[in-house]
């Protein structure tokens, strides 16, 4: 009678422990694009002048890349919504441009507010340890010679 009543006891807890739900109660994990990015630099390729290629541009330098640099910082916000911030700084002027975002398969897109603004997609990637917001190439003419290619890259 005993055995029967341990035997009993062990099926209850058993059954106990196994119905509890504890993933209604968890909160969605935070996808590893939210936070702030900033412009880290512009990376050339393309050129016909080797030396140019992958050289790193620094956004911040006082010389005139063709009006090609800027500065900005994306501010990825994780809310119900998935807005972003983008603080857009050019020639003197600073902007808040703002959207929302969506992160799929290694790749954010930014969908701006603005529709005179076209989507940007950028790749997440990891290079010596860091995380990094790499644009795809966009062309660069320096004048009506010099034609090439700069990526954006992005740094937390």
């Amino acid at each position: 009678m005993k055995q029967r009543l341990y035997i009993l006891a062990f099926f209850a807890l058993s059954v106990a422990l196994t119905s509890c739900k504890k993933d209604e109660d968890e909160p969605a994990p935070v996808p590893e694009v939210v936070g702030k990015w900033s412009l880290d630099y512009g990376l050339l390729s393309g050129f016909q002048n080797a030396n140019l290629n992958g050289a790193k541009i620094d956004p911040y330098s006082e010389i005139d890349f063709g009006g090609f640099f800027y500065t900005s910082q994306i501010h990825i916000l994780n809310n119900d919504n998935k807005t972003f911030v983008e603080v857009y700084r050019h020639q003197g002027g600073v902007e808040d441009l703002t959207g929302k975002w969506t992160f799929d398969a290694g790749k954010l897109t930014l969908d701006y507010d603005l529709s005179d603004i076209d989507n940007e997609v950028f790749t997440l990637e990891t290079k010596d340890g860091l995380q990094q917001l790499v644009s795809p190439t966009k062309d660069m003419p320096l004048d009506s010679v010099t034609v090439g290619k700069i990526q954006y890259i992005y740094r937390k």
